[in-house]
């Protein structure tokens, strides 16, 4: 405020409004200010409960619609990578080949006394049947991992959580097998095509299997864990209820096999052996079983 002299004052009304409404509005109190200054905003309204409601119903309706549409999308891009864990891997199988004059790599009775050759032993285990099987080295021990730029998430099914010996899942080393009949097949002498008879007795003729995604039921996550796919195993049904698999010549393919009857089994496979002759592929081979056939 101003000062005049010892006495101070305020100033004098504003002359622009009426005299009596300016000191009116000057001497009154500031809480009366303050009231009228609140009135003049509008208050914010909050949510009431109904419309909270309406939100969380609208929220929950969006997330029902959408959550079927985003399993689709992680499903399909579990399939993707397994098709691709196949590929790299019978790529491995066509290395080996290559500097094994032809020949696949080695399966489940290949070790030890039996196979005395070390580049002819398991693909995935290597000697470790022999010698003791420890989790930590397989698939590291494997005549192909070296070929694999010594990475082991190629040996697993995305889609799969580690659970050693549940009967589904993973076992946490590796979801893939090999067909024994091919176990040290001559390259040239794998058939391009083979044929699955169903349980119905329909016969289906598609590019023959050489590395196949395993059912773990039956037998990948049991109390048999081992590489090879013959007798009574099964194809895994992870993807849209089949499964991915290999054939020689690097391609990757999607089949669904019966889930019940003689379909079930590797027996209902069969191949034209290098004789000619139509011969089953669930057969507990060794190395080089094929190439005599």
């Amino acid at each position: 405020m101003g000062t005049c002299g010892r006495h101070s004052r305020p100033y004098p009304p504003n002359p622009s409004i009426g005299f009596r409404h300016s000191v009116a509005l000057w001497y009154a109190p500031a809480s009366l200010l303050a009231a009228n200054s609140e009135d003049a905003v509008p208050h914010r309204r909050g949510f009431t409960l109904v419309e909270l409601l309406v939100v969380i119903g609208i929220i929950s309706i969006l997330i029902a619609t959408l959550m079927p549409a985003l399993k689709k999308a992680r499903e399909a891009s579990y399939e993707i990578s397994c098709a691709s864990n196949l590929r790299q891997l019978m790529m491995g199988f066509q290395n080996f080949a290559n500097e094994h004059k032809g020949h696949l790599p080695g399966g489940h009775y290949d070790f030890g006394a039996a196979q005395p050759d070390p580049e002819k032993r398991d693909w995935v285990f290597g000697n470790l049947r022999a010698t003791g099987i420890v989790p930590d080295r397989v698939p590291h021990e494997g005549t192909i991992f070296r070929y694999m730029n010594n990475d082991p998430k190629v040996y697993r099914c995305p889609a799969l959580m580690p659970q050693p010996g549940a009967r589904h899942d993973s076992n946490g080393m590796f979801d893939y097998a090999n067909f024994l009949s091919f176990t040290g097949a001559r390259v040239v002498k794998v058939p391009q095509l083979a044929t699955y008879t169903h349980s119905n007795g329909t016969v289906e003729t598609v590019p023959t299997p050489v590395l196949v995604e395993e059912d773990p039921a039956r037998h990948m996550n049991t109390v048999s864990i081992d590489s090879g796919h013959a007798s009574i195993d099964s194809l895994s049904h992870q993807h849209r209820k089949g499964c991915n698999y290999a054939a020689v010549d690097g391609s990757v393919h999607w089949f669904k096999e019966d889930i019940t009857g003689n379909g079930m089994l590797t027996y209902a496979w069969t191949a034209q052996a290098p004789s000619g002759r139509w011969v089953s592929l669930g057969g507990d081979q060794k190395w080089g079983w094929w190439n005599a056939q």
